[in-house]
Order: structure tokens, then C-alpha cells, then sequence
């Protein structure tokens, strides 16, 4: 999770990363990083973004944890959700170490 960043999400916008079974790391589906953003909670104490990815429709993925693989990021398991048949958002928010 250390690499999962929003900075190394912008340098991914455009292409695309691989979302796989939470439990046996069988590949679903590749989604395009559409858009990397502030999250609404950012404070002194936390921090967050929202990730936007595309996906084809007949590779629909419901809401679950998946096991998402990029070189640039490695492996982390995350909750996505969709919000259109070929559309998906990841929240991140993180307390911040002092």
C-alpha cells in the first residue's frame, strides 16, 4: 500500500492496471486510471483520493475487495465500487504518520 499513491496514480493515468480474485490472485479484469483526485477527507490528521477507472462492460465487476497488480505500485487489495456498468471508483483515506 506504501506504493499506491496519488502521485504514482497520475503517472498511470490513461493505462491500465489489473484487478484479480481478493483470495487466489485470478485475473478478472485490466481497468483504465481515468482520473486520480483529492478525497473529501483531508485534514492535518488524514489523507485521501479518489481513483476513477474504466473497464469493458462484458468484464463487469460488482462491489468487492480486489487484488489490484501494477509494476509501478506492486500488489494491494482494495474495495471498488461501480457506478456505471464500465465505470469504478476506489476511496483511499489514510491517517497521516507524524
Amino acid at each position: 500500500m506504501e506504493k499506491f499513491t496519488k502521485e504514482t496514480l497520475e503517472g498511470l493515468i490513461g493505462k491500465s492496471i489489473t484487478a484479480c480474485k481478493a483470495d487466489s490472485g485470478g485475473e478478472l479484469a485490466e481497468l483504465v486510471v481515468e482520473k486520480v483526485s483529492d478525497g473529501k477527507l483531508n485534514s492535518a490528521e488524514f489523507s485521501s483520493m479518489s481513483v476513477e477507472l474504466s473497464g469493458l462492460p462484458e468484464a463487469h465487476l460488482p462491489e468487492s475487495t480486489y487484488l489490484f497488480k501494477h509494476d509501478a505500485f506492486g500488489e494491494v487489495l482494495l474495495y471498488m465500487s461501480p457506478y456505471d456498468i464500465d465505470k469504478y471508483q476506489i476511496i483511499v483515506s489514510r491517517k497521516k504518520t507524524s
